[in-house]
C-alpha cells in the first residue's frame, strides 16, 4: 500500500470510529436525559411563534437597517421598556390578548403608538390594513 492511500486509511478509521462513538454518547446522552429535553422542546415550540413576533417587533423598531424601519422606528414608533426582556413581553402579551391565534400578527391598536401594554391586539392582514395611516 502506497503512503498516501495508508494516511487516507488511517483518517478514514479515525473518522469512522469517532462518528460511531458520537453516535454511542448521543444514544446514552439522549436516555438520560429525553424527559427534560421533549419538556424544553415542548416549551421552546409553544412559545416559538410569540419569540418570532417579539424578536421582528424589537427589530423594526431598533435595527436602522431593517426595511421597514423607516414605518416603525423612523416614526418614533418604540417598544416599551418593559417589553425589552422576553419573558416580561410573554407574560403581558398571553395576560392581556392571550396565545397568537393562527393567521393573525400582532397589531397596534393606536397606529402612531408604541407597542406596549393597553395598545396591541392580534389581528389580521385585513384587519391591519384598515388600521394604517395615510401616507402623505
Amino acid at each position: 500500500m502506497n503512503e498516501a492511500k495508508k494516511k487516507y486509511m488511517q483518517k478514514f478509521r479515525k473518522g469512522a470510529w469517532s462518528r460511531a462513538y458520537d453516535k454511542k454518547q448521543g444514544k446514552e446522552y439522549y436516555e438520560k436525559h429525553k424527559e427534560k429535553m421533549n419538556r424544553q422542546s415542548k416549551e421552546n415550540a409553544d412559545s416559538k411563534p410569540l419569540y418570532r413576533t417579539w424578536s421582528s417587533m424589537k427589530t423594526r423598531c431598533l435595527n436602522k437597517n431593517h426595511e421597514a424601519y423607516h414605518n416603525y422606528g423612523g416614526r418614533g414608533i418604540k417598544v416599551c421598556d418593559r417589553w425589552m426582556k422576553y419573558e416580561n413581553y410573554i407574560e403581558d402579551i398571553l395576560k392581556e390578548i392571550g396565545p397568537k391565534p393562527e393567521g393573525k400578527s400582532v397589531d397596534r391598536i393606536d397606529n402612531d403608538g408604541n407597542y406596549e401594554p393597553g395598545n396591541v391586539r392580534w389581528a389580521t392582514r385585513k384587519e391591519q390594513r384598515a388600521n394604517r395611516r395615510e401616507v402623505k
